[in-house]
């Protein structure tokens, strides 16, 4: 949402995506309340919704990332073939500076460090991400800013995802250890490994 707001504030015509994974009861709700608060701000918006497959072997974060870029980059070639005479759009995502951070830690226990691009292709689509350098907490200041209710999806409070357990226990320790916020300088790295 606070991308949304910021992408309207600065004169695009963006169409926001909101996608319903199906894995909670009450996700198609959430997203079609993300939808109208998007449009509510100006934007078109609409909402996706994608099967996560069971598959074995593969996390059920990296599957369902897999399916959300999928149907949103099929989503950007439909709406750039109606409005643009077939030109692909850009997908902006609002990846922040503790993704960012989380990501090269992820990265690092796969023994490959690696962060997110500014740029990148992904399924297919150009993917941008306007919001690497804002904190997590400072789009969701924007959002009660504006009025706007952001959903606190319970799956991020989840351990047993390596992510969340990074973001709740890994990173505040790490932040303990050296007498500050530990995700700038994760960030900072994330972006180095991503150059």
């Amino acid at each position: 949402l606070a991308l949304c707001a910021a992408m309207i504030a600065e004169g695009h015509d963006g169409i926001a995506l909101c996608v319903d994974h199906g894995l909670q009861d009450g996700s198609r709700a959430q997203a079609e309340k993300a939808a109208r608060q998007a449009e509510s701000l100006g934007a078109r918006a609409r909402v996706l919704v994608v099967q996560v497959p069971d598959e074995a072997g593969n996390s059920l974060e990296a599957v369902a990332r897999q399916e959300r870029y999928r149907a949103m980059s099929a989503a950007a070639r439909e709406d750039g073939a109606s409005r643009r005479g077939g030109r692909s759009l850009e997908i902006a995502v609002a990846h922040t500076a503790d993704d960012q951070a989380e990501t090269l830690l992820l990265g690092a226990l796969r023994g490959r460090v690696t962060g997110m691009s500014e740029r990148s292709e992904v399924e297919g689509a150009r993917v941008v991400r306007p919001l690497l350098g804002v904190r997590r907490a400072d789009t969701e200041g924007a959002c009660a800013e504006l009025g706007l209710s952001a959903w606190r999806d319970p799956q991020n409070a989840d351990t047993n995802f390596r992510r969340v357990a990074l973001r709740r226990e890994v990173i505040p320790q790490l932040s303990r250890i050296i007498g500050g916020d530990a995700v700038p300088a994760l960030a900072q790295a994330a972006g180095d490994a991503a150059l």
